[in-house]
């Protein structure tokens, strides 16, 4: 696992590539943070001419299977995961996407083809960015945004669109980021780029769609009351995880444990089968004492290792500039960013973190999927209030409008979908690997395993939510995985409990206190983003984005709160 940087058609000096590098540097020591293959698996790799390069951010998690698929031969048994991919790239083309299961964002480029290509894996757990450089300045591939900062020729603003989409719905698409000329590569989509014979980059690159290569589609049982389904999910939970532990030669795997259902359902997996291995994290604040206490004790009554940490609001203050270099992101995830700091300060030899995202998206744990008509009807009127120049360039908001005039169900299926495809990549997936990369951990999500999303697309979203109940299955699930344990399944099911990001709750209402106690004495309230912002709050996060970007192009070492929040405020 490693940032990626590429450039196509930009002749440029190694300078200005060991910026964009260095720019990465806590995804790695030399931007490789090596889980597996310790003592190897140096990148980039290279075909014996030198016609062939390729570079990889991620895990390939049937990298034993696909050495035996490509007829390695076996003097290259040890050969690496980018090794592997290279050489299923010159013997398949592109199409040896096809053959993967893993998280991964990938880069080739092809001097006989005279071509870039890229590819992110079918869910976005891999982060992939593109923009382009200066009129006939070429393209830039970068795993985080601030390495495009770093070039001479690159320049942008903030995306209008973008931030219409977040005002709307909280998040923006997949597609997008905060910058109107920095992109993502939509997740499961690959990506062309060709070079004329004069070194000139085309104007625009060709992104298509591709399927991995799973088993055919079969009639599965999916009734949450029925023991066949509970247990064929229960089993594809357990191999996933087991995936994911497995694939990893440094100790310990750290659990991000908030004492909920996913978290716990991860929690008593590692407990029955890696005990030995894991360690579990819990993150909180003042209001969050109760919380605490039920985790650690959770955590003694499964035999788990397991430490707390304390968020402080002095804490807050002192990395908030660097949280927002981390992650610009469509909403802030201080609790992802302190979840990765926690897990690094706690055990520090840690490069793994296990967290539960995905399971509220796709087994419908979400409130808002059992409330949906309010939810809609506040998402609608939104909508309404924004520019139709906006809404017009964003294929999202126009997709949204079409709820008004669709069936309840359909409005309800298409906005679980967008939940799925947009929401997860944007508020949750990016963000949490941006936060754990700045702590040099990587995010693996067992929840989002190709097997197991086949499987909960194959249940009716009715099912998912019963009488009320959102996460039906893996409710039941719980229960299941509880039962020869010592932990009654009721205690968590009962149990209230807050979620992760309440943890910096604290800290957001300090924030919030803080700027509205400065709002009357600054230019705050005039900035043409006050119509993108729900909030002072909200603007102030929006404002910083723009300072520590657009001003000091990312770079935040040595940047105090007291300074940023003068810059973004504006006092007069």
């Amino acid at each position: 696992m490693c940032g990626l940087v590429g450039l196509v058609g930009a002749q440029q000096g190694p300078n200005v590539v060991g910026a964009m590098i260095a720019s990465l540097r806590t995804r790695g020591p030399v931007c490789r943070l090596a889980i597996v293959d310790l003592a190897g698996g140096r990148q980039p790799v290279s075909t014996a001419g030198g016609d062939v390069c390729l570079a990889f951010n991620g895990e390939i998690y049937n990298y034993k299977s696909l050495v035996e698929r490509f007829d390695v031969r076996r003097g290259d048994a040890n050969v690496s995961e980018a090794e592997l991919l290279l050489r299923a790239y010159v013997r398949y083309g592109s199409q040896f996407v096809d053959y993967l299961d893993g998280d991964f964002a990938i880069l080739v480029m092809d001097s006989r083809r005279r071509a870039c290509y890229a590819f992110r894996d079918p869910v976005g757990v891999k982060p992939l960015y593109y923009a382009p450089l200066a009129a006939k300045g070429g393209w830039a591939f970068a795993s985080h945004v601030r390495a495009f900062f770093q070039h001479p020729s690159f320049s942008t603003s903030l995306d209008h669109v973008a931030l219409a989409e977040r005002r709307t719905l909280a998040f923006w698409s997949s597609d997008r980021t905060c910058f109107d000329r920095i992109r993502q590569l939509p997740p499961g989509c690959s990506l062309e780029l060709r070079v004329a014979p004069d070194g000139q980059a085309e104007a625009q690159p060709e992104i298509r769609t591709f399927a991995t290569r799973r088993g055919p589609a079969t009639q599965v049982e999916t009734h949450p009351e029925s023991e066949q389904a509970i247990e064929l999910c229960s089993e594809l939970i357990r191999r996933s995880v087991g995936k994911r532990v497995e694939h990893s030669e440094v100790e310990p795997i750290v659990l991000a444990w908030s004492g909920g259902i996913d978290s716990t359902i991860l929690a008593a997996l590692v407990h029955a089968d890696y005990r030995d291995r894991i360690a579990a994290v819990t993150v909180y604040d003042d209001s969050l004492e109760a919380d605490r206490e039920y985790t650690e004790r959770l955590a003694g009554e499964l035999g788990l290792k397991h430490a707390s940490y304390k968020i402080q609001i002095s804490d807050f203050i002192g990395e908030f500039a660097r949280a927002v270099s981390e992650n610009p992101g469509a909403q802030p995830a201080y609790s992802a960013y302190f979840i990765g700091r926690a897990a690094h300060k706690l055990y520090p030899t840690a490069k793994v973190l296990l967290c539960g995202e995905g399971a509220d998206e796709f087994f419908l744990g979400y409130p808002l999927f059992v409330c949906h008509d309010g939810v809609k009807e506040r998402i609608l009127r939104a909508l309404h209030d924004q520019d139709p120049a906006l809404v017009a360039s964003s294929s999202l908001l126009q997709r949204v409008q079409t709820w008004e005039r669709r069936s309840r169900a359909e409005a309800w299926n298409d906005f679980v979908d967008v939940h799925q495809t947009h929401q997860l990549v944007s508020n949750h997936l990016v963000a949490f690997d941006h936060a754990c990369m700045s702590h040099s951990l990587e995010c693996r999500v067992p929840f989002l395993d190709g097997d197991l999303l086949n499987y909960a697309r194959e249940i009716p979203n009715e099912l998912k939510v019963s009488e009320g109940v959102p996460k039906i299955h893996l409710r039941r699930v719980l229960e299941r995985l509880l039962a020869g344990t010592a932990v009654p399944a009721r205690s968590v099911l009962e149990c209230p409990k807050s979620p992760a990001f309440f943890a910096t709750r604290a800290c957001t209402a300090w924030l919030r206190g803080f700027v509205e106690s400065r709002s009357e004495k600054s230019a705050l309230l005039q900035s043409r983003l006050v119509s993108f912002a729900r909030d002072l709050a909200d603007l102030f996060w929006i404002r910083s984005i723009e300072v520590v970007f657009l001003k000091y192009r990312g770079e935040v070492e040595g940047m105090k709160f007291e300074d940023l929040a003068h810059e973004v405020i504006g006092e007069n």
